[in-house]
């Protein structure tokens, strides 16, 4: 007698969520499973509770994008008005005293009026939203860390948005400038900010992407050895700055249209749907390299155009320009996937989206700058896009092609010409 005839069928199962769930009793004698994409397709109901936990980490997004809004409206300079017959409707700190002029609106309302910053310079204008990339760029340092070593995912998760919340709460009582500035150090630990997650700002998944056993500084060594994976990591980290600056300058930015910020605001949100959309439907077919460089001078060139109108003309450009990108971070995204290989992607990812949060440090000074012209806000967002954009036409095309897992295996497709440079 045949004794593999007598031998029970190997099990299949399915690890989730540290559970492991037995799909073989779905399993019919007679059915074929050909590939991993049919047993999920076909037996997605033995594990489609589980898919609430990812949509529930999901929603701690939501502490970070109100975060990042809360700078869009309580750094907006309050109006003001006349209070004798010597003020002529210039520049508040253009008129001799306090005395010729007054806020319109509680002092309270802003952290320029409160804190006396209307004559200030542009970079202590630009402190309190600052402060909270910086601490974007330090949390992604630090916790993320933790995440990975001493405190795993979970409870990382839960300290960061805990401290967020309590920190954000006690801004309000600030007495000066200093406190509103160094708080963000502490709430801005978003849960997406760790150098295991992917790419953005408001915008990017929490934790997704574990480190390599290596770690991100080793990894860094790894690619910093390597020329070809050097050049490509530069030229990712430049075009994510750009866009970066142009993703969070525009959100900051908005009161300097002199249009109704809550409406701007709300348009702004909801242009980043349709952007996500196009990508899921589309990444399949779209070039990454040209798209990217496409998707840049567009979006420059409508910031640009805001520098030179006004009025709700200002705000349908303004709105081309965010819609740009945000669709370019979505492809940039899924471009930085494709370039590293499996070994050193999430470092060479987390790097990438530290960028990101770097182009939003900068934002608020040039935000601050669009108090004196819009051409210093509007127009250096669209020069500096364009111009990080351009780089993007040194990487190689990526559409189409096999991921590789190691540093060894993309080298032996460059060699043997299947990755595409021009």
């Amino acid at each position: 007698m045949d004794k593999a005839s007598s031998s029970p069928a190997p099990s299949t199962s399915e690890i989730t969520g540290g559970h492991t769930i037995d799909i073989s009793q779905y399993l019919n004698k007679g059915t074929v499973i050909s590939s991993i994409d049919e047993v999920v397709e076909r037996y997605m109901t033995a594990a489609a509770g589980n898919l609430l936990f990812p949509f529930l980490a999901c929603l701690t997004l939501i502490f970070d994008s109100q975060q990042a809004f809360i700078n869009v409206f309580s750094d907006k300079p309050p109006p003001w008005h006349c209070t004798s017959s010597t003020c002529d409707f210039s520049r508040p700190c253009n008129l001799p005293s306090n005395s010729s002029w007054s806020y319109s609106q509680p002092r309270k309302i802003s952290t320029i009026s409160d804190f006396s910053l209307e004559c200030s310079s542009p970079i202590r204008f630009a402190l309190p939203g600052s402060s909270f990339y910086v601490g974007c760029l330090a949390g992604g340092l630090s916790l993320g860390t933790l995440a990975d070593s001493r405190l795993g995912r979970k409870k990382t998760l839960v300290l960061s948005t805990l401290i967020m919340s309590i920190a954000a709460a006690l801004t309000t009582f600030s007495p000066n400038l200093a406190v509103p500035t160094s708080e963000p150090l502490l709430t801005s630990f978003p849960p997406n900010s760790s150098p295991g997650a992917s790419a953005s700002t408001s915008t990017l998944s929490p934790l997704f992407f574990p480190l390599q056993p290596g770690g991100l500084y080793s990894v860094a060594r790894i690619l910093w050895e390597k020329p070809w994976a050097l050049q490509r990591l530069v030229v990712i980290l430049i075009g994510s700055f750009g866009i970066g600056l142009m993703y969070h300058g525009m959100l900051l930015n908005l009161w300097n249209l002199n249009a109704n910020l809550y409406i701007s605001a709300a348009l702004n949100a909801v242009a980043e749907l349709p952007s996500a959309l196009i990508i899921f439907f589309s990444s399949n077919v779209i070039s990454r390299r040209r798209t990217l460089v496409q998707l840049t001078i567009v979006s420059g060139g409508c910031s640009l155009a805001c520098a030179a109108m006004g009025g709700w003309s200002a705000v349908v450009f303004e709105l081309v320009a965010f819609f740009g990108a945000c669709t370019a971070l979505y492809i940039e995204r899924i471009y930085a996937v494709e370039l590293f290989p499996t070994y050193v992607r999430n470092s060479a990812m987390a790097l990438q989206r530290q960028a990101v949060v770097l182009g939003g440090v900068a934002a608020p000074a040039m935000v601050a700058l669009g108090r004196r012209g819009k051409v210093l806000s509007f127009g250096m967002f669209g020069i500096v896009i364009i111009f990080c954009g351009l780089f993007i036409m040194f990487l190689p095309e990526t559409r189409g092609r096999a991921i590789s897992d190691t540093m060894e295996e993309e080298e032996s497709k460059m060699m043997e010409g299947k990755i595409i440079n021009n």
